[in-house]
């Protein structure tokens, strides 16, 4: 049989090779959670959102304890229990919002969510990092391994002595098995490199870019992130960097017309190589823009207004 296309066998590759780009397109997207627990789909070059799906009202969340699976498209929550006041892993399918997993994490009920708290995914084994306080004055700070289809948590480390931040940066390093976490110890913002593998602290680093979001970048094996001006011009401009595990922060460039950070939510593009935040284009934390940063560049290309209070923002590559 011949087609326009050439003959059969031609016909079923391109239409394969078309059902795969069209795939790739479906399932890169940049989602939400609101304060009234929807679950939203982003379009990063307008900000409009589209609901998706309700999650449990008796959910409460904070910003940023919140990361992607993109291997197996589950979104990961840190979620504290109204009723209860325990803290959850729960992990979401996407685009569904059908709950997967529920992990109780054991730690005594702190009627409150994200301080000293963060959240990261191992896409290789599909483990999440959840480190928390245990909830007691003069607490010590846990950092967990769970396998959430099982249930298992492995302590990875403990902490004391540390003030709990809240908006504090972390990330995982695949390459090198690095879970990194940021605590505040005096006056000092430090990053602490906790072994993935096998726990324990690897290398401490001291936060001088003052970065403030982390997302890893399989393309260059870097973190990148926002971060403030404190050297040079207006201090509290924001600016874009990177950290590498090896050989520690780089200053990409300022980002002159942004100030404010909406709690260091942001979300890394990576096919497109793009960063994209909550920034407020004039200082008013009551006003900001969708902003969408070139890694490349360190330009911002897209930044439209932003009215959606959010929990959590990812994206899904």
């Amino acid at each position: 049989i011949i087609t326009k296309f050439g003959k059969g066998n031609e016909m079923n590759k391109t239409i394969g090779f078309l059902l795969v780009a069209i795939c790739l397109v479906v399932n890169a997207q940049l989602y939400g959670v609101d304060i009234s627990n929807n679950l939203l789909t982003i379009d990063p070059t307008t900000g409009i959102v589209t609901k998706m799906a309700t999650l449990p009202s008796d959910w409460a969340m904070a910003q940023e304890l919140s990361a992607i699976d993109s291997s197996r498209k589950i979104l990961y929550l840190g979620v504290v229990n109204r009723t209860s006041t325990q803290t959850f892993l729960v992990g979401v399918s996407l685009p569904s919002g059908r709950i997967l997993s529920s992990v109780y994490i054991p730690i005594r009920p702190l009627g409150f969510i994200g301080g000293g708290e963060s959240l990261d995914v191992d896409e290789d084994s599909g483990d999440v990092f959840f480190t928390s306080s245990d909830g007691t004055e003069g607490s010590v700070h846990h950092v967990w391994r769970i396998t959430p289809s099982t249930g298992i948590i492995q302590t990875l480390g403990s902490m004391s002595g540390t003030l709990l931040v809240l908006g504090e940066i972390h990330g995982y390093d695949p390459i090198n098995q690095i879970l990194w976490l940021e605590y505040l110890v005096g006056t000092t913002f430090n990053l602490y490199g906790f072994d993935a593998a096998n726990g324990g602290i690897k290398s401490i680093v001291a936060n001088s870019a003052m970065m403030e979001s982390m997302n890893w970048n399989p393309k260059d094996k870097t973190f990148w992130g926002f971060g403030v001006n404190t050297t040079d011009g207006p201090t509290g401009l924001r600016t874009l960097v990177s950290f590498n595990s090896k050989s520690g922060f780089t200053y990409k460039s300022g980002l002159p017309q942004f100030w404010i950070i909406d709690l260091a939510v942001s979300a890394l593009d990576v096919a497109t190589q793009t960063l994209y935040g909550l920034l407020s284009p004039q200082g008013d934390a009551n006003v900001f823009d969708l902003v969408g940063v070139n890694l490349q560049t360190g330009k911002a290309i897209t930044y439209p207004r932003f009215t959606a209070n959010l929990w959590t923002l990812n994206y899904l590559n």
